[in-house]
């Protein structure tokens, strides 16, 4: 949630609805290199969406969040990231009731606090239009890690020889 008004969609009720530059869900796929288990390296590849209550247009903006960052584990449950966070091929479509566009974006800054499955989040960003505006496209947000796979140990042990 958070960031610029990029569009503003009027429906035929009287009533309108914003699409703001750092709004909607995403699905993300992480991928932790452990150093230790203190420090783990993370990079994140995802797609992020929002759309609109149009019933009768397919209003979106779109974009597909890339991230890398150090990640330290305080406790074994408790966690906290930072990084550098980017979006590539930012589209606003608007189902011809409104004009399509893209936004780039430098990226900025991005962090997590997280407790065992669950974090909080901040991403410090500016979206570009091909017009020389900008948009805040900064945001806040919550998010639900699904492990794929369980974290196992490995005990290695001397066995004498015989």
């Amino acid at each position: 949630m958070g960031g610029d008004q990029v569009a503003k969609v009027y429906f035929t009720n009287g009533e309108d609805q914003s699409v703001n530059a750092g709004q909607g869900g995403s699905i993300l796929v992480a991928l932790d290199y452990a150093f230790n288990e203190k420090f783990s390296l993370r990079s994140v590849l995802g797609y992020k969406y929002v759309t609109t209550a149009a019933t009768n247009a397919n209003i979106t903006l779109t974009r597909f969040p890339l991230r890398f960052s150090g990640v330290v584990h305080f406790t074994p449950k408790w966690w906290a990231s930072l990084g550098y966070a980017t979006q590539q091929r930012i589209v606003f479509k608007g189902d011809g009731f409104i004009d399509n566009f893209k936004l780039s974006t430098p990226g900025g800054p991005h962090l997590e606090l997280g407790y065992n499955n669950i974090f909080l989040n901040y991403t410090g960003m500016k979206y570009n239009d091909n017009l020389n505006g900008t948009y805040n496209a900064s945001c806040f947000g919550v998010g639900f890690l699904i492990p794929l796979k369980k974290k196992t140990r490995t005990v290695m042990m001397d066995v004498p020889a015989k």
